[in-house]
């Protein structure tokens, strides 16, 4: 999860030759996180840091990448 924080963070555009990161590549992305936070577990007290790091993910796929459902 860390992993694809950093990842995200980084100038990602230069791996396409449109500089445009792919939707698809972001809704893979953004897929993942969705899936986990339907997981019924994720609401507890010990899941707090995995749940952040989700929430995080998406909020930089929504700003930086402007994601949306």
């Amino acid at each position: 999860l860390q992993a694809l924080i950093q990842l995200l963070q980084l100038d990602i555009r230069v791996l396409w030759s449109l500089s445009l990161v792919e939707e698809e590549f972001i809704s893979c992305v953004t897929c993942c996180c969705y899936k986990l936070l339907e997981n019924p577990t994720i609401g507890h007290v010990k899941s707090k840091p995995t749940r952040d790091g989700i929430i995080h993910l998406l909020g930089l796929s929504i700003k930086k990448y402007n994601h949306l459902l």
